[in-house]
């Protein structure tokens, strides 16, 4: 998420490949990170990092977060913290990094591509000047809709475990196509295009979901004899039951001893 970042705000235009810094204890994955991002500056330490950074974004696993961080008090006035580990509290990372200057973010996997759906929280410290520098740069990256820091474990469960969801229906689409006769190319293309268009007809009519359902399912017709089949395993309470314990994980992982 670290590289999706950076490769979202150097293309943007938002700043120079130079004025990224970038530190982890691994050095393939700095490495992988320059490749993306030639120029930028590979620094020995985080330390190192925290000294000369405005903006310092956390992209660490949120079970490594109290090890990484627990040495590394801000000292810097202006430097701002953007995390985007899931469940760490903002309460928790101003103790560890001793500094109330503290953004949250919840992107997903579609900002690689800059078409992401992230949830943005501040604490009170953060001026609303940096927090909109901050809103503008992650816009490189898709859709950033502010909420309040309670609501990002659902957001969690939402956008940012949803396309492993999303992911899993298609591989139901395809499988179904193919099991009634598709070659698999075909079935994969086919429902990767139904599935797009789906959604952008709910972009481009403001329909309700249950409005485009109706108009597509006829008494007695093929989409009915399908939507029987899912009702029937209760798949839209199945759905919504994942982005609740996705979110409740979420919410499991900020109970970090601060």
């Amino acid at each position: 998420m670290a590289t999706a970042l950076a490769k979202g705000i150097v293309a943007a235009g938002h700043l120079p490949p130079e004025q990224i810094f970038a530190s982890d204890l691994s050095d393939e994955s700095l490495h992988k990170f320059a490749n993306v991002i030639p120029g930028c500056k590979l620094l020995g330490s985080n330390q190192k990092l925290v000294e000369q950074s405005d903006l310092l974004i956390l992209a660490i696993k949120p079970q490594a977060a109290r090890a990484a961080l627990g040495d590394l008090p801000v000292a810097n006035p202006r430097t701002v913290i953007l995390s985007v580990m899931a469940g760490i509290r903002i309460k928790s990372l101003e103790s560890w990094l001793q500094t109330p200057r503290i953004i949250r973010c919840m992107p997903n996997t579609p900002s690689l591509i800059s078409r992401g759906a992230i949830g943005l929280a501040a604490s009170p410290a953060v001026s609303a000047e940096q927090l909109a520098v901050v809103e503008q740069l992650l816009q490189s990256l898709g859709l950033v809709v502010r909420t309040t820091e309670a609501q990002l474990d659902a957001v969690t469960g939402l956008s940012g475990s949803g396309p492993a969801f999303v992911f899993s229906f298609i591989r139901g689409l395809i499988a179904g196509g193919v099991a009634s006769g598709l070659p698999p190319e075909s079935a994969r293309q086919l429902a990767l295009q139904t599935l797009a268009g789906a959604t952008a007809l709910l972009h481009e009519t403001g329909s309700a979901p249950e409005e485009l359902i109706a108009q597509v399912t006829s008494p007695g017709g093929t989409t009915l004899r399908g939507l029987e089949v899912l009702r029937s395993g209760g798949f839209e309470e199945l759905v919504s039951n994942c982005v609740q314990a996705a979110s409740q994980r979420a919410e499991e992982l900020g109970r970090a001893p601060s």
